[in-house]
């Protein structure tokens, strides 16, 4: 069964919230990775991933996470998590991905850091 991504998006100012829902999984990979490339594309360097809806993340997203903060930092940009819930944190501190990318509490504290 193929179920497509449900990737919300909104905009704060010149900030970029997508929230993802469900599994962030092998098959959403290239979903993901679209949509980060052409949100680059089209001029946006400060992208705010709210993943209080999502339960799992793939390898595959995480490398994807990592390559997008990389590619922001490169054009003064701004890439963060908010609402990452223990297990994903967890991976996350395993692989070291917690010091490429920021991850804050809540949206709030993230959109409150950004606008300082």
């Amino acid at each position: 069964m193929n179920i497509e991504l449900q990737l919300r998006s909104k905009s704060i100012e010149d900030i970029t919230i997508l929230i993802p829902a469900g599994s962030l999984n092998e098959m959403d990979s290239c979903v993901l990775r679209d949509r980060m490339k052409d949100l680059i594309n089209e001029g946006h360097t400060k992208i705010l991933i709210d993943m209080s809806d999502v339960s799992f993340v793939s390898s595959a997203c995480l490398g994807i996470f990592s390559s997008t903060a990389i590619v922001l930092a490169k054009k003064d940009g701004l890439f963060c998590l908010s609402n990452v819930n223990a297990g994903i944190k967890k991976i996350m501190e395993i692989t070291h991905l917690y010091t490429k990318i920021d991850v804050y509490e809540t949206r709030e504290e993230a959109l409150a850091a950004w606008q300082q």
